[in-house]
């Protein structure tokens, strides 16, 4: 499913250098949901539920036990490049993440 979405969005030689990297992160990703418990990427807490229930973007403070830094250090998360691996939902952290941070 996955490669028939890329080839049709991608001009062919694009496709064709990202093939075998995008087959590899299904079956990783697969690998990580088929196991029991599955194993837990933490993207962090990016959303607040406002007074009328709707959401929106927080300030997710940056968690040095959860993240290194990508470029920009700072006291919030701007962005994530890469989530935190746990070796499942609230269990042992794997790796950590990369974020980008701001002040």
């Amino acid at each position: 499913v996955v490669r028939g979405q890329l080839k049709s969005k991608l001009e062919k030689e694009i496709y064709e250098c990202l093939s075998d990297y995008t087959g590899k992160c299904v079956t990783i990703c697969c690998n990580m949901c088929a196991k029991d418990p599955p194993m837990y990427l933490d993207f962090g807490d990016w959303k607040q539920t406002d007074q009328f229930g709707d959401e929106k973007p927080a300030n997710m403070p940056f968690d040095k036990l959860k993240f290194v830094t990508y470029t920009k250090s700072g006291d919030y998360v701007d962005y994530v490049v890469w989530p935190a691996v746990y070796l499942y939902e609230n269990g042992p952290l794997m790796r950590k993440g990369v974020a980008q941070g701001f002040k």
